[in-house]
């Protein structure tokens, strides 16, 4: 199977997410802005809730950080929601830069990354 791919944002602020399977569980890359690259990768498996629990599936995460990148808690996160909702293993690398962002354009990066990763789930699920 080829790869799926969505995107979000425009210029500067899109974001690119795309995703391989690789048997049951999926490769997924999450990049974008004016250099994209890998600056965190995160595991997610998922877990069965604790039988005293009537809980939802969980995940446990693992994330791994290039030194002096910030991309690790996107990482763990959207690894996470990937993972609950397709209850598979995800392999999850995000490499967003933007120079000298603002602050609203970080928050503009995150949700662009959110979004094309549910963009993503949405073909996935298809």
């Amino acid at each position: 199977m080829k790869g799926l791919h969505y995107s979000a944002g425009t210029e500067k602020l899109r974001i690119s997410a795309e995703a391989w399977p690789s048997g049951e569980d999926w490769i997924v890359s999450v990049q974008g802005g004016e250099t994209p690259h890998v600056g965190a990768v995160a595991l997610a498996c998922p877990c069965a809730p604790p039988a005293d629990t009537a809980g939802e599936i969980t995940g446990f995460v693992s994330v791994l950080t290039a030194p002096g990148h910030r991309d690790d808690e996107l990482a763990r996160k959207l690894a996470l929601q990937m993972c609950k909702v397709l209850q598979r293993n995800i392999s999850l690398s995000v490499g967003i830069h933007v120079h000298n962002a603002t602050r609203e354009e970080i928050a503009i990066l995150i949700k662009n990354a959110e979004e094309a990763v549910y963009g993503l789930l949405s073909l996935l699920k298809e």
